[in-house]
Parts: C-alpha cells; sequence; structure tokens
C-alpha cells in the first residue's frame, strides 16, 4: 500500500503536538473569554462586536458587514443559546480554524522547503516547537499605543 506522501511528510513529533495543542486550548479559552466579554458588553471591554450581536439577532443596522459565513454560521446556533453566546463562540472557533489552518500551511512548507526529515530528533523537535510558537505569535493582538479595541480589552483583561 502506497504512503499518501502529504501527510507522512507532515508527521510532528509527539513534543510539538503536546506544545501545540496545549497553546490552542489556551488561545481558544482567552479569545472566547475576550469575546465573550465583549458581545455581553461588559465594562472595560469595548468593541463592534454588539453591532455583530445585532446582526445576527436580525436587528438592521446602519451598514452592512463582509462576513456572511460568519453571521450564517452564529445564526445557527442562536436560537439555541441566544445572539450574544452565538456570536462569541462562533468567533472564537473562527479564530482556533484560523490557527490550525496556519500551522498545517506552515508545517508543510518547513518540510518542502527545508531538510527537516534529516535533522536530528532534537531538531526536529525544536522546529516543531518554533513553528508552533510563530504561528501564535501571528496571531497575538498588537501591542502599540494605537492598539484596536481588541488588543486594548487582551492587554487589560491579561496583561495588568
Amino acid at each position: 500500500m502506497k504512503k499518501n506522501p502529504i501527510k507522512s511528510d507532515l508527521r510532528e513529533t509527539t513534543a510539538g503536538k503536546v506544545t501545540f495543542l496545549f497553546l490552542l486550548f489556551l488561545y481558544t479559552g482567552v479569545m472566547l473569554y475576550l469575546f465573550w466579554m465583549e458581545c455581553y458588553q461588559v465594562p472595560g471591554f469595548q468593541s463592534d462586536m454588539p453591532d455583530y450581536v445585532n446582526k445576527v439577532a436580525g436587528i438592521a443596522g446602519n451598514y452592512e458587514f463582509p462576513y456572511p459565513i460568519l453571521f450564517w454560521t452564529a445564526r445557527l446556533s442562536a436560537w439555541l443559546i441566544g445572539a450574544k453566546a452565538a456570536m462569541a463562540v462562533t468567533t472564537a472557533l473562527f479564530n482556533l480554524a484560523a490557527v490550525i489552518i496556519t500551522k498545517y500551511y506552515m508545517n508543510r512548507e518547513i518540510r518542502k522547503n527545508s531538510h527537516y526529515e534529516t535533522l536530528s530528533h532534537k531538531k526536529q523537535v525544536m522546529t516543531d516547537i518554533v513553528v508552533t510558537l510563530l504561528v501564535f505569535a501571528l496571531f497575538l493582538p498588537p501591542i502599540t499605543t494605537k492598539a484596536s479595541t481588541s488588543s486594548a480589552n487582551f492587554r487589560a483583561a491579561f496583561c495588568r
């Protein structure tokens, strides 16, 4: 039986998988908390999420949003858990999917453009962990003086 070349080339070390899963769990929890606070308009968590919640709830706004798939997905669960919770959960799940997709493609590119298979096991582990850290670095909110509301909320909640 022939091996799938893409699958066999993307095998990751156990340490790499554990690191990724731990950080993914942590990141998703933090983002869900952030989106939840924004959707429920908790003082100190200001954003445009209430406008998104209104769109999911069917309340007409003054402008159109360019996220039809996000709103359609949130509406699927809104009847069960409410528009605010649905928007928070859907946004967190979309972020989760973005991280997983990015990790997949970064792994694929690293293995295609480097000599990963020829590295020692220790160097493969380090490569997997560095790639994971780089993926999550891409998804951190910017820490600048003129930061977006979400990054300001992130810093207010977790960087005290």
